[in-house]
């Protein structure tokens, strides 16, 4: 399994994080996230129903001719109650958020329970019979806190290095040690 971060996102003062699209660079640089996917020859795409993921994952299905199939679970860390923030709130709230799993101190759900929901969510992908190497497009934070899970790192590190886009390939995971985060070609 491949998951990658949505690509780059247009932020919008008056709506939530969760209805943000994608900007014009980040539709150019989901596009050529599909060309650097191809090696890893994912056969299906999954996305949330964020449109920043599935726009990025409209991209990639497009770049490698696959279909797209939507699941709520797959969604970002429920932050619907909380307003637009500057970049350095945004980062201090992510951060203590990670760092307190079980306290709900940033949105409507605690890093555990959003882990929890996810990973039901990629459960879900792994029990799809027509997939054999599925790609799930998803979230930074949810997306760090599952990859610290299976490799036994700290999600705050990862969440710093994923960049809008990026990917890590589960497959080359090796627990204990720290996984690889691919960013987008940007030429």
């Amino acid at each position: 399994m491949i998951l990658v971060r949505h690509s780059e996102s247009a932020p919008r003062p008056d709506r939530h994080a969760h209805e943000w699209r994608l900007s014009r660079r980040g539709h150019r640089l989901a596009q050529r996230l599909a060309v650097d996917l191809a090696k890893l020859q994912p056969d299906a795409v999954f996305t949330s129903y964020e449109p920043k993921a599935v726009e990025t994952g409209a991209a990639i299905c497009r770049g490698l001719d696959l279909r797209m199939h939507q699941l709520k679970e797959l969604g970002e860390h429920d932050r619907t109650n909380v307003p637009f923030l500057t970049a350095n709130e945004f980062k201090r709230s992510v951060e203590h958020c990670l760092a307190h799993p079980d306290e709900r101190s940033f949105g409507r759900e605690t890093a555990n329970e959003a882990l929890g929901r996810f990973s039901l969510g990629i459960e879900r992908v792994q029990e799809d019979r027509q997939s054999a190497r599925p790609l799930v497009v998803t979230h930074g934070t949810v997306m760090s806190l599952y990859i610290a899970r299976v490799s036994a790192v700290d999600p705050w590190r990862i969440w710093q290095d994923l960049t809008m886009p990026s990917y890590v390939d589960l497959q080359a995971i090796v627990p204990g040690e720290y996984p690889r985060v691919v960013r987008a070609n940007e030429e």
